[in-house]
């Protein structure tokens, strides 16, 4: 064995074992995160009833009214970079948190999805309409796919 292969081999062993032990620390804390009900001192929701009782702490009832005013589509385009982000970044939807985990046990899987899930049937509870959760899911999918299929042939 000649000596470059040597450290080839060396270095190789190097780069698996660091990365599995990244890896590993990378775990450890995502399973911690995903217990927590607190993540950088903001209460993490467990489910979707308790994310609309946080939103109905969170917005005034001006904004509640102007909220119920606007149609689904509205809330989604208008609400996307303010609440949106809001949620996403706030409870833990891209990072993993015990909310995240709860929106994929419902094949909810993308944080913007995520996002616009909570959005979506929070309009619809406050409307009192059935929040529909079967069909929303597939329905997002769907309307994520076309934007992102629209905003790449528009970069083109």
């Amino acid at each position: 064995m000649t000596y470059k292969t040597i450290v080839v081999v060396i270095f190789g062993l190097f780069v698996i074992t660091n990365t599995y032990g990244q890896y590993e620390e990378l775990e450890k804390a995502y399973q911690k995160r995903i217990r927590q009900t607190h993540i950088n001192g903001v209460y993490i929701p467990k489910d979707l009833i308790d994310c609309h009782r946080q939103l109905d702490k969170l917005i005034d009832e001006e904004g509640k009214k102007k909220f119920m005013a606007a149609s689904e589509e509205q809330v989604l385009d208008r609400l996307h970079f303010s609440l949106g982000r809001w949620i996403w970044h706030n409870w833990g939807l891209l990072e993993g948190s015990r909310l995240s985990v709860y929106l994929n046990q419902m094949r909810v899987n993308n944080p913007e999805d995520m996002a616009q899930f909570i959005i979506i049937t929070y309009h619809r509870k406050l409307n009192d309409k059935e929040l529909d959760m079967k069909n929303l899911v597939p329905y997002l999918k769907e309307r994520r796919l076309e934007k992102d299929k629209q905003w790449s042939e528009g970069k083109q």
